[in-house]
């Protein structure tokens, strides 16, 4: 009897400790541990009302959660609210590492993202696609000289067009796409490039 019950202590304080190591975040910590110490004291007091219950025929057993007006927490809701905030918080890791990506690039600026991440417990967190919405990096123009000599060219018939601008604009971000779909391993296919004017 008394193993069983230092055994459900030690099981309960393993599973306390547990619980508030996976905590989402530091500010529900507070809100784990109380919880958790309520459990603890209900736990402690089980043997005080099976005495009491010997001395006077009488259980404190008899309280429950409903009979106290207490809804019982469920537990499904709990647990989507917890991969919720998981998502959103790996979601703003994610926006950060892909700000990161876009400044290096040094072509754009980056201005908003979205990830859509996979909420099923099969392949939870795994990127399913990536939009993003960049504005043209500001270059401020190079000094001009005091006396300048502009550049002659002449092309032969034989060459090709030069690559119009909007080429080149489609080679920059292809050229970001491909860099963004390498680190976080997505296909091209799933990453929306946007820019904004």
């Amino acid at each position: 009897m008394v193993a069983s019950y230092i055994g459900g202590i030690a099981v309960f304080l393993i599973f306390a400790s547990v619980v508030s190591l996976i905590a989402p975040q530091k500010k529900y910590k507070e809100y784990i541990d109380l919880i958790m110490a309520f459990g603890l004291i209900l736990i402690l007091i089980t043997p005080i009302g099976s005495a009491m219950n010997f001395l006077r025929g009488a259980s404190i057993s008899d309280l429950t959660m409903t009979t106290a007006g207490v809804t019982a927490p469920n537990v499904t809701d709990i647990e989507q609210a917890q991969m919720t905030l998981v998502l959103h918080q790996f979601s703003n890791e994610l926006a950060l590492h892909l700000e990161r990506i876009v400044d290096n690039d040094g072509q754009f600026s980056f201005a908003y993202s979205e990830f859509d991440l996979d909420g099923s417990t099969d392949n939870f967190g795994a990127i399913n696609s990536i939009t993003l919405w960049i504005t043209e990096r500001n270059v401020e123009p190079a000094s001009r000289p005091f006396i300048r000599v502009e550049r002659i060219e002449i092309t032969p018939f034989t060459r090709n067009r030069d690559v119009d601008e909007a080429a080149a604009e489609d080679a920059r971000i292809i050229s970001l796409r491909n860099s963004i779909s390498n680190f976080y391993h997505v296909r091209n296919e799933h990453i929306n490039i946007h820019v904004i004017n």
